[in-house]
């Protein structure tokens, strides 16, 4: 992307740097230089903000799995753990009739939890997308902002750009 910029000022040095005859006779090729360089750019970097955006939503994706799975794996030993002690699992059949209603709630409670994991993983995401865009959007104006420079010179005095 560094080297665009650079590009651009090479061109448009090069232009403001040339005689008036060469300006006046390349006027058409310093335009079309600087427009293809920004369309060529600008799809590159849509592309490559693309294939990013991709990745970090597919890594997100992953972390928000592993995570279930590390939850999962602690209740997992919880419950092994009580059911090694005897005595706690005499205590949790009794009390299990009790909490039957609650245990229901608890789990519904959980699968509301894993929902709200997914929201910070979910607010990274829209986060970097707006930020992306928000550079394609940046390179845009930079990219017309140029092309309009290069209309506004004057090449020569017997000739315009228009």
């Amino acid at each position: 992307m560094n080297l665009y910029f650079v590009f651009q000022g090479i061109v448009f040095s090069s232009m403001l740097t040339s005689s008036e005859t060469i300006r006046c006779k390349l006027k058409w090729t310093f335009y079309a230089l600087s427009l293809l360089a920004s369309i060529y750019n600008s799809l590159a970097v849509l592309v490559n903000i693309r294939r990013s955006l991709k990745y970090y939503e597919n890594m997100a994706l992953n972390w928000d799995l592993h995570d279930k799975l590390r939850v999962h794996l602690a209740n997992l030993r919880v419950q092994e753990r009580n059911n090694a002690n005897a005595q706690a699992a005499v205590e949790q059949q009794k009390n299990a009739n009790a909490e039957a209603v609650p245990q229901q709630q608890n789990n519904a409670n959980a699968q509301a939890t894993g929902q709200q994991q997914n929201n910070p993983y979910r607010f990274r995401i829209n986060q970097r997308h707006t930020l992306c865009y928000l550079t394609v959007l940046l390179l845009l104006i930079f990219s017309a902002a140029m092309l309009y420079g290069f209309s506004q010179i004057h090449y020569c005095h017997r000739c315009s750009f228009g």
